[in-house]
């Protein structure tokens, strides 16, 4: 099956779900789903087709990938000593007498 038919197939596949699912099927919101589906191909072309748009994005996934390595040398020592691990009591000298 050609990607193209797949894709079609799975969204149609949820928004039959969908439609399947709702309380009032006559009023379900087609207009939106139309509306939604137009917006979602719209971004689609612009992440595809403009390179600047493109490198923009892959620009920011850069940062992201630098914050997400900052945050694991930040917290690399929490993994040593879990915050669960219960601190070990001195034995009471007084059991002892």
């Amino acid at each position: 099956m050609p990607l193209f038919l797949q894709s079609a197939l799975g969204v149609s596949v949820f928004i039959g779900l969908a439609w399947a699912v709702s309380e009032d099927r006559r009023a379900f919101p087609w207009r939106i789903v139309v509306a939604g589906l137009a917006f979602q191909f719209a971004l689609a072309a612009v992440l595809l087709k403009l390179p600047w748009v493109r490198d923009w994005v892959a620009g920011l996934n850069e940062v992201m990938q630098a914050l997400e390595r900052a945050t694991e040398a930040g917290t690399s020592h929490r993994r040593r000593t879990p915050a669960w691990t219960p601190l070990r009591a001195e034995p009471s000298r007084a059991s002892h007498s």
